[in-house]
């Protein structure tokens, strides 16, 4: 009984870890999509993108206050990612509560900076008149609302190894007693034998 239920606790450890490892991958590429894809088309309207802006098929290099910010936060998440991706991998093969609560504060960090991002750049876009967010510039939300995902599959994978270690740490103190209440047993039967011995 007791075996069955270790290998159920590790599958659904192991079932987290895979969660999180793929969420972040595709959250990732959405936030990704920013930097490859802008629409270029014959209206009127500009249709802007990270980094460049298209009016009437011609693309040209777009950059201010609030896009170069969504720049600067979008590469800087994707050096985050890494570091997550190794954190994950890293804390799965350890299991301790230090990595664990290392991989939450790296999840909530690239929550906040892929959000930023997304902020600036629908900012830019609603303050220019004629502008016009390309898909590019959509899919990085879906992103964000993945990397909530992460954010709450990594804090329930930092609580259940929280709890692990306590549970190992209350089993280890009983055993402790246990063992010293046999010593000291032990000690006064022995003192018992020889007194006895000396009568």
């Amino acid at each position: 009984m007791g075996s069955s239920s270790r290998r159920y606790g590790s599958l659904k450890e192991a079932g987290l870890y895979l969660v999180g490892v793929i969420v972040l991958c595709l959250s990732a590429l959405f936030a990704a999509m920013a930097h490859f894809s802008h629409d270029a088309d014959g209206g009127d309207r500009f249709h802007q993108g990270l980094w460049y802006t298209c009016r009437h098929g011609i693309c040209f290099q777009y950059g201010n206050g609030k896009i170069n910010t969504a720049r600067a936060f979008l590469i800087m998440d994707h050096l985050l990612c890494a570091c997550l991706l190794a954190t994950l991998v890293y804390s799965f093969s350890k299991r301790h509560t230090i990595y664990c609560r290392l991989l939450l504060f790296l999840s909530v960090l690239h929550s906040l900076f892929l959000f930023i991002a997304c902020c600036c750049v629908t900012s830019q876009v609603h303050d220019d008149v004629h502008a016009h967010s390309s898909w590019g510039m959509k899919l990085p939300w879906v992103g964000w609302v993945l990397s909530l995902a992460l954010l709450l599959d990594t804090l329930y994978i930092t609580i259940s190894t929280i709890r692990e270690e306590q549970q190992r740490g209350a089993g280890g103190s009983g055993w402790d007693d246990v063992r010293v209440r046999a010593s000291q047993l032990t000690s006064v039967s022995a003192t018992d034998l020889i007194g006895a011995e000396n009568i």
